[in-house]
């Protein structure tokens, strides 16, 4: 690090610039790394509420090297999804995402958002999800929730 600093500090200003704008994309890079959780995951999750007729949802997402989100979930499409580090709980990461469309086309049920915290796992991304929705109510109005999510990494 003396070295690096050294050669910052030392020199003409062409090799000012390039070790300070190797030291951001080192920063950057290494500051932000995303490759346990970037990719491409497929699986499903154990449905825990019981007014839904489904025993488990399908997931299928992508995460890029920013942590940008999009897929599916159920019938809907992820948009504006996001992987964050989880401050509450007991996971690593978290997605937050909205969602576009039904959930579950076939019992109409639609939710704004979902929120799926998880680790990564063998390669596999293992958690659970809760949607936006009421702690109290049914199909029309309460969270829908599951636990047992397992992804695996295409």
């Amino acid at each position: 690090m003396k070295n690096l600093i050294n050669l910052i500090f030392i020199g003409n200003r062409k090799r000012l610039t390039l070790t300070f704008l190797m030291a951001v994309i080192l920063s950057v890079t290494y500051g932000q790394s995303t490759t346990a959780y970037s990719g491409h995951f497929i699986g499903k999750a154990n449905i825990i509420v019981d007014w839904c007729n489904l025993d488990s949802l399908s997931f299928d997402i992508r995460i890029d090297d920013v942590g940008n989100v999009t897929g599916s979930v159920g019938d809907a499409n992820i948009i504006h999804g996001k992987v964050k580090k989880n401050s509450f709980g007991s996971t690593t990461y978290i997605i937050e995402a909205e969602l576009k469309g039904f959930i579950v086309k076939d019992e109409g049920i639609k939710r704004e958002s979902i929120k799926v915290p998880f680790d990564i796992k063998k390669g596999r991304m293992v958690g659970g999800f809760g949607t936006s929705g009421l702690k109290f109510g049914g199909k029309d109005n309460m969270a829908l929730s599951g636990s047992g999510l397992v992804l695996v990494r295409q």
